[in-house]
């Protein structure tokens, strides 16, 4: 149930974000990708963006990108992360090496 919360408030502090950032950015390139994305990655990464230039990268794709790496950060810092020692206690623990 606490991970259903925090995921619950996590998900809603990065929706607020997008809106707020979506709002100002509409319609203008934030980045420029180094290299020609395939078919389906262009469609994500130009989304919204006027002209052809499918090296333009729009703000949505780049908050995509962001917001996998910053979630675990954000659970930690508003302290829904769990404990250290809870890492191994999913579905399938793993052994642990001290006792082999």
């Amino acid at each position: 149930m606490s991970k259903f919360k925090s995921g619950g408030v996590v998900a809603l502090v990065l929706f607020v974000v997008f809106g707020l950032l979506n709002s100002l950015f509409e319609g203008k390139a934030v980045a420029k990708l180094p290299f020609r994305p395939a078919s389906l990655v262009q469609k994500m990464s130009h989304r919204g963006v006027s002209g052809d230039d499918v090296t333009d990268c729009s703000m949505a794709f780049l908050y995509f990108l962001c917001s996998i790496s910053i979630r675990t950060n954000l659970q930690k810092f508003l302290g829904f992360a769990p404990p250290r020692g809870a890492a191994n206690a999913g579905l399938f623990p793993m052994p642990d090496p001290k006792t082999s």
